[in-house]
Protein backbone atom coordinates (compact mmCIF):
# COMPACT_ATOMS: atom_id res chain seq x y z
CA UNK A 1 0.00 0.00 0.00
CA UNK A 2 1.60 3.46 -0.99
CA UNK A 3 1.75 6.38 1.08
CA UNK A 4 -0.57 8.23 -1.25
CA UNK A 5 -3.11 6.18 -2.77
CA UNK A 6 -5.50 7.32 -5.50
CA UNK A 7 -8.86 6.77 -5.95
CA UNK A 8 -10.52 7.50 -9.04
CA UNK A 9 -14.19 7.77 -8.83
CA UNK A 10 -16.44 6.43 -11.74
CA UNK A 11 -19.72 8.26 -12.85
CA UNK A 12 -22.37 8.13 -9.99
CA UNK A 13 -20.02 7.14 -7.33
CA UNK A 14 -20.22 9.12 -4.41
CA UNK A 15 -17.57 9.27 -1.84
CA UNK A 16 -18.15 10.55 1.86
CA UNK A 17 -14.77 11.35 3.91
CA UNK A 18 -15.27 10.98 7.71
CA UNK A 19 -13.36 12.43 10.47
CA UNK A 20 -12.68 11.43 13.90
CA UNK A 21 -14.61 8.94 15.31
CA UNK A 22 -12.62 8.31 18.43
CA UNK A 23 -14.05 4.95 19.69
CA UNK A 24 -17.63 6.17 19.12
CA UNK A 25 -19.18 3.69 17.85
CA UNK A 26 -22.55 4.46 17.69
CA UNK A 27 -21.28 7.47 15.41
CA UNK A 28 -20.12 5.48 13.20
CA UNK A 29 -23.58 3.27 13.18
CA UNK A 30 -25.54 6.73 12.61
CA UNK A 31 -22.94 7.97 10.09
CA UNK A 32 -24.23 4.74 7.88
CA UNK A 33 -27.51 4.83 9.15
CA UNK A 34 -27.99 8.56 7.46
CA UNK A 35 -25.63 7.77 3.80
CA UNK A 36 -25.72 4.35 3.10
CA UNK A 37 -23.93 1.12 4.01
CA UNK A 38 -20.68 1.35 1.90
CA UNK A 39 -21.26 -0.46 -1.54
CA UNK A 40 -19.77 0.28 -5.00
CA UNK A 41 -21.92 2.96 -5.42
CA UNK A 42 -21.21 4.33 -1.84
CA UNK A 43 -17.56 5.23 -1.21
CA UNK A 44 -15.98 5.96 2.33
CA UNK A 45 -12.43 7.68 3.19
CA UNK A 46 -12.07 7.21 7.33
CA UNK A 47 -9.62 9.71 7.72
CA UNK A 48 -7.77 8.75 10.91
CA UNK A 49 -8.22 8.92 14.69
CA UNK A 50 -10.50 5.92 14.73
CA UNK A 51 -9.72 4.99 19.06
CA UNK A 52 -8.81 6.92 21.96
CA UNK A 53 -10.81 9.03 24.06
CA UNK A 54 -13.77 7.14 23.27
CA UNK A 55 -15.09 3.83 24.84
CA UNK A 56 -15.54 1.73 21.54
CA UNK A 57 -12.18 2.35 20.12
CA UNK A 58 -11.49 -1.43 19.84
CA UNK A 59 -14.97 -2.27 18.12
CA UNK A 60 -14.49 0.96 16.01
CA UNK A 61 -11.02 -0.07 14.09
CA UNK A 62 -12.15 -3.57 13.99
CA UNK A 63 -15.51 -2.46 12.02
CA UNK A 64 -13.60 -0.34 9.53
CA UNK A 65 -10.78 -3.29 9.08
CA UNK A 66 -13.36 -5.39 8.39
CA UNK A 67 -15.18 -3.23 5.98
CA UNK A 68 -11.83 -2.84 4.28
CA UNK A 69 -11.32 -6.13 3.75
CA UNK A 70 -14.80 -7.13 2.75
CA UNK A 71 -15.22 -3.94 0.11
CA UNK A 72 -11.32 -2.69 -0.35
CA UNK A 73 -12.68 -0.84 -3.36
CA UNK A 74 -15.13 0.59 -1.36
CA UNK A 75 -13.81 0.99 2.38
CA UNK A 76 -10.23 3.40 2.69
CA UNK A 77 -8.74 4.13 5.75
CA UNK A 78 -6.27 7.18 6.33
CA UNK A 79 -3.74 7.22 9.28
CA UNK A 80 -4.34 10.27 12.13
CA UNK A 81 -2.17 11.25 14.67
CA UNK A 82 -3.94 8.85 17.22
CA UNK A 83 -3.16 5.87 15.25
CA UNK A 84 0.82 5.94 17.54
CA UNK A 85 1.82 4.57 20.49
CA UNK A 86 2.49 7.70 22.87
CA UNK A 87 -1.15 8.77 21.48
CA UNK A 88 -2.63 6.01 22.88
CA UNK A 89 -1.17 5.54 25.84
CA UNK A 90 -1.92 9.04 27.24
CA UNK A 91 -5.13 8.81 25.59
CA UNK A 92 -7.12 5.85 26.67
CA UNK A 93 -6.98 3.12 24.06
CA UNK A 94 -3.76 1.07 26.03
CA UNK A 95 -6.56 0.71 28.71
CA UNK A 96 -9.36 -0.44 26.56
CA UNK A 97 -7.38 -3.38 25.31
CA UNK A 98 -6.39 -4.66 28.49
CA UNK A 99 -9.34 -4.34 29.65
CA UNK A 100 -11.37 -6.02 26.82
CA UNK A 101 -8.60 -9.22 25.90
CA UNK A 102 -7.52 -11.64 28.33
CA UNK A 103 -4.11 -11.52 30.22
CA UNK A 104 -2.88 -14.06 27.50
CA UNK A 105 -3.45 -12.42 24.56
CA UNK A 106 -4.05 -8.78 25.38
CA UNK A 107 -0.22 -7.32 24.59
CA UNK A 108 -0.13 -9.47 21.66
CA UNK A 109 -3.39 -7.90 20.44
CA UNK A 110 -2.48 -4.18 21.20
CA UNK A 111 1.01 -4.64 19.38
CA UNK A 112 -0.30 -6.04 16.18
CA UNK A 113 -2.91 -2.96 16.27
CA UNK A 114 0.17 -0.96 16.04
CA UNK A 115 1.79 -2.86 13.48
CA UNK A 116 -1.71 -2.05 11.71
CA UNK A 117 -1.39 1.56 12.05
CA UNK A 118 1.78 1.98 11.25
CA UNK A 119 0.64 0.02 7.39
CA UNK A 120 -2.14 3.00 7.09
CA UNK A 121 -1.68 5.54 3.88
CA UNK A 122 -0.48 8.80 5.03
CA UNK A 123 -3.07 10.42 2.27
CA UNK A 124 -5.59 9.75 -0.77
CA UNK A 125 -6.04 11.77 -3.35
CA UNK A 126 -9.29 11.39 -5.20
CA UNK A 127 -9.75 11.79 -8.71
CA UNK A 128 -6.61 13.53 -8.63
CA UNK A 129 -8.37 16.69 -7.85
CA UNK A 130 -8.66 16.46 -3.43
CA UNK A 131 -6.18 15.68 -1.13
CA UNK A 132 -7.30 14.03 2.08
CA UNK A 133 -5.30 13.74 4.98
CA UNK A 134 -5.75 13.63 8.29
CA UNK A 135 -3.33 16.46 9.60
CA UNK A 136 -2.68 19.28 6.81
CA UNK A 137 -0.08 21.13 4.70
CA UNK A 138 3.55 21.58 5.53
CA UNK A 139 6.48 23.88 7.00
CA UNK A 140 8.38 23.47 3.64
CA UNK A 141 7.79 25.35 0.17
CA UNK A 142 6.83 23.10 -2.99
CA UNK A 143 6.37 19.37 -1.46
CA UNK A 144 5.65 17.08 -3.94
CA UNK A 145 3.43 13.70 -3.84
CA UNK A 146 6.67 11.84 -4.47
CA UNK A 147 8.34 13.53 -1.51
CA UNK A 148 5.11 12.22 0.77
CA UNK A 149 5.62 8.65 -0.58
CA UNK A 150 9.21 8.22 0.13
CA UNK A 151 8.59 8.60 3.80
CA UNK A 152 9.12 6.32 6.14
CA UNK A 153 5.99 5.89 7.72
CA UNK A 154 6.27 2.14 9.61
CA UNK A 155 7.03 3.90 12.75
CA UNK A 156 5.50 6.60 15.38
CA UNK A 157 4.46 9.42 14.43
CA UNK A 158 7.42 12.40 14.81
CA UNK A 159 8.25 13.87 16.88
CA UNK A 160 8.49 10.96 18.58
CA UNK A 161 10.02 9.04 16.39
CA UNK A 162 12.86 11.47 14.99
CA UNK A 163 15.35 10.28 11.68
CA UNK A 164 18.07 11.28 10.36
CA UNK A 165 15.78 12.65 7.65
CA UNK A 166 14.53 15.77 9.00
CA UNK A 167 12.70 17.26 6.05
CA UNK A 168 10.70 13.89 5.87
CA UNK A 169 10.22 13.72 9.19
CA UNK A 170 8.68 17.23 8.85
CA UNK A 171 6.51 15.82 6.18
CA UNK A 172 5.42 12.76 8.40
CA UNK A 173 4.65 15.14 11.05
CA UNK A 174 2.55 18.31 9.48
CA UNK A 175 0.37 15.44 7.52
CA UNK A 176 -0.55 14.62 11.02
CA UNK A 177 -1.00 17.47 13.16
CA UNK A 178 -1.01 20.72 11.33
CA UNK A 179 -3.78 22.98 11.37
CA UNK A 180 -5.00 25.60 8.98
CA UNK A 181 -5.03 29.71 9.25
CA UNK A 182 -6.75 32.53 7.52
CA UNK A 183 -3.65 34.44 7.17
CA UNK A 184 -0.21 33.66 4.72
CA UNK A 185 2.76 31.80 6.00
CA UNK A 186 3.11 29.46 8.47
CA UNK A 187 4.00 29.64 12.47
CA UNK A 188 4.54 26.81 14.84
CA UNK A 189 1.19 24.89 16.11
CA UNK A 190 0.16 25.71 19.62
CA UNK A 191 -0.70 21.84 19.91
CA UNK A 192 3.09 21.23 20.53
CA UNK A 193 3.64 19.23 16.83
CA UNK A 194 3.10 20.31 12.91
CA UNK A 195 2.23 23.97 11.84
CA UNK A 196 -0.47 26.77 11.16
CA UNK A 197 -0.36 26.83 7.17
CA UNK A 198 -2.26 29.95 5.54
CA UNK A 199 -3.54 30.02 2.35
CA UNK A 200 -0.84 31.51 0.19
CA UNK A 201 0.69 27.42 1.12
CA UNK A 202 -2.29 25.46 -0.18
CA UNK A 203 -2.03 27.50 -3.41
CA UNK A 204 1.10 26.65 -3.89
CA UNK A 205 0.76 22.81 -2.86
CA UNK A 206 -1.96 22.42 -5.36
CA UNK A 207 -0.20 24.51 -8.27
CA UNK A 208 3.09 21.89 -7.32
CA UNK A 209 1.04 19.27 -7.35
CA UNK A 210 -0.97 20.02 -10.52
Amino acid sequence: MPNVRRVDLKPGQRLTVVGDLHGQLADLLHIFSQNGWPDENSLYVFNGDFVDRGPCGVEVVLALYAWQLCLPDCVYLNRGNHECYPQNFQYGFVDEVLTKYGSDYREKIFWGFQRAFKALPLCTVLSGRVFVCHGGLFRSHGVTLAQIQAVDRQRDIPPVAKTANRFHDNIFEDLMWSDPRAKPGTVKNSRGAGVFWGPDYTKEFLKTNH
